[in-house]
């Protein structure tokens, strides 16, 4: 009795461990001809959909030998709503493989909170805890109802060790379009033509630039930003606080990071010298307790 007691308290503790802002995944093993998954986040969060993979499996859904990963526009259509449904093919994976009796897509997807900084407003924005920042374009996900044309959007962004990764990247028709975005950074320059990382003029999850502590966005609306639908969804993370002042706004002042002392008989490190109860070592003192109690 007491071993269940324990078993399942671990495991509670565990899940708790865990919860937060993760990548979500979905599969299923199926011979039908098409499935569609249901991805769904909160009103208050926007769905990144990061990637599908599709693999051959045996007729008892065991692990078959060839897969293949897909990345297509019609995955905008899962970037920053609420919601959405993905139909996964079975011929997808059959023009690659010899023998497909059955098939598993694997869907990753994340649930984002939260709206990102709009970069062609004038707007100074500091990061929260988490040491990361969301910036999108005009009315992302939809299109803008700007009326400015050729107007060039700018942000600048401080902070340690930053990563910028282009989440989703749309520009229009126009071949090629090296002036809708830019990211500098000292003599370092990204344009949206690296190689092997368009699609039809769609950037999909790429790390434009990494280990910076100051980057410059420019992004050019050009002749009315809903002519071609264009957009662009970032995120930025740091080993610090972030910030982003954008269209000639003040940079944010960066809060003063917390005193701290040792717990001697932990060794955690507590803000303010006021003991730090986490699930951690909330699970472990009951772990602790249950298996005393058990001898």
């Amino acid at each position: 009795m007491t071993a269940a007691i324990i078993a399942i308290v671990l495991s509670l503790c565990l899940h708790s461990m865990v919860l937060g802002h993760e990548m979500e995944t979905k599969q299923v093993c199926t011979s039908n001809s098409s499935t569609t998954f249901n991805l769904s986040c909160s009103e208050q969060e926007m769905l990144y959909f990061a990637s599908l993979d599709i693999r051959n499996m045996t007729d008892n859904c065991e692990r078959g030998s060839c897969s293949s990963g897909y990345s297509s526009t019609d995955d905008v259509q899962c970037m920053g709503v609420s919601s959405c449904e993905k139909t996964v093919n079975k011929s997808m994976i059959q023009t690659l493989c010899e023998s497909v009796i059955k098939y598993q897509p694997t869907i990753s997807y994340e649930c984002i909170h939260g709206t990102p900084v709009d970069i062609c407003t004038t707007t100074g924005v500091v990061s929260g805890d988490d040491m990361m920042l969301h910036l999108a374009s005009p009315n992302f996900p939809g299109n803008s109802n700007s009326t400015d044309t050729n107007k060039t959007c700018t942000c600048d962004l401080a902070g340690s060790d930053m990563t910028v990764q282009i989440l989703v990247g749309k520009y229009g028709n126009r071949d090629p379009d090296t002036e809708k975005f830019n990211l500098t950074s000292g003599s370092e320059t990204y344009l949206p033509t690296v190689p092997n990382s368009t699609i039809a003029h769609l950037i999909l999850g790429v790390e434009a630039m990494k280990n910076k502590n100051s980057i410059t966005l420019n992004y050019n609306t050009i002749e009315k930003e809903g002519k071609d639908g264009d957009y662009v969804w970032l995120r930025v993370k740091g080993s610090s606080y972030l910030t982003v002042a954008c269209n000639g706004a003040n940079p944010p002042s960066t809060p003063a990071p917390p005193s701290t002392t040792t717990d001697v008989t932990s060794g955690t490190t507590q803000p303010g010298g006021i003991p730090m109860v986490t699930v951690a070592s909330v699970c472990s003192a009951l772990f602790a307790a249950m298996i005393f109690t058990a001898v």
